[in-house]
Parts: C-alpha cells; structure tokens; sequence
C-alpha cells in the first residue's frame, strides 16, 4: 500500500486569502463609519439662499461665457451657505456643507473649498464624505482634490479618475470634448 498523497493547499490558501479580505473590508467599513456627523442639522432654505445659490449656479453655467474662454468662479462663504442649505434639502435625510477654509501653513495661500457630506446609518453611527479642493500654482487647470471617507483617505490618483469619468458623463455627445485642464 502507497502512502497517501498529500491534499493540495490550494483550497486553504483561498479560504485564508478570503478572510483576509473579510478581515480588510471590516477594518474598512470601522474606519469609515464616525460616532458624529460632520455637518450640523441643516436650516431650511428661506429666499436669500436660493438667490445666493442661484448665483453660484450661474457662474458656473457661464451665462455671459464666450465658447472657450477661460472663466473664473468667485466663491462667497454666504453664497456657499446659501448652497448648502439647498443641498441639504435636495439630499435629505443627507446633510451637505460648504466651506472656504483657509489651509494651515501655507501663508497667504488663496483658502480651499471644504465639501462635507454625513448621512445617519443604523445604531447612531454615521458615514462622512470630506472633499477639499484648492488651486495649484497661478489657479489653472484641475485643483488637487483630497477626500475622505470616515476617517479612511480616498487616493488622489483615485479621486482624478473619478472626477474624470464625471466630467466624462457630463458632456454631451460631443465628437471632440474639452479636458478637464481646457
């Protein structure tokens, strides 16, 4: 009688590589779930908010924009108040804010756009979305973008190719669409 052969590990090595992967997502989903939202309970939108909204909506339709020329958006903290509290409506139960927060360390650096998102999830926890975005060098071209989920950083490789495949989703059927940094 041959002794017998020994098992192949290949079906341990997958059950050990799956519980790793178990293992990650659940380290995951713990780093991005927080105790306490970020952004406060939102305030209804009254007349000045919308007005102020709709100003920002405007400049970034370009309603006087001459087909491709560069055009700059000038961010007020109260029109961005004004957006948010229309957000907040839109998305609700979610709560959206929109900050200008000026960098630390970076002298008079021009402040970065902070966009925050939370939503209410079962037993008291909540998931918190945090974008920043500030211009680099003389203010052209797509500004670096950091996020967060939770308390888990998003890539800023990752965070190019999304706004990329968005800005890609947002053009119209246009044989020849300008890039993100046009």
């Amino acid at each position: 009688m041959t002794p017998a052969a020994p098992k192949p590990r290949t079906r341990s090595r997958w059950t050990l590589l799956l519980r790793l992967l178990a293992l990650a997502m659940l380290v995951a989903a713990f780093l991005a779930i927080d105790g306490e939202p970020l952004v406060g309970p939102p305030v209804p939108p009254d007349a000045r908010s919308i007005a102020l909204a709709r100003g920002i909506a405007k400049q970034v339709a370009g309603q006087n924009a001459v087909a491709g020329a560069r055009e700059t958006i000038v961010l007020r903290q109260s029109e961005l108040d004004g957006f948010s509290a229309m957000a907040s409506q839109l998305i609700a139960p979610s709560r959206a804010e929109a900050r200008l927060i000026a960098p630390p360390g970076r002298g008079a650096a021009p402040p970065e756009l902070v966009l925050r998102l939370s939503r209410s999830l079962p037993l008291g926890a909540w998931l918190n979305l945090e974008a920043r975005a500030h211009s680099t060098g003389a203010g052209r071209g797509l500004p670096t973008v950091r996020a967060s989920i939770g308390h888990l950083p998003v890539p800023a490789w990752l965070m190019r190719w999304l706004i990329g495949q968005a800005w890609s989703i947002a053009q119209p059927d246009m044989p020849d669409p300008p890039t993100l940094e046009e």
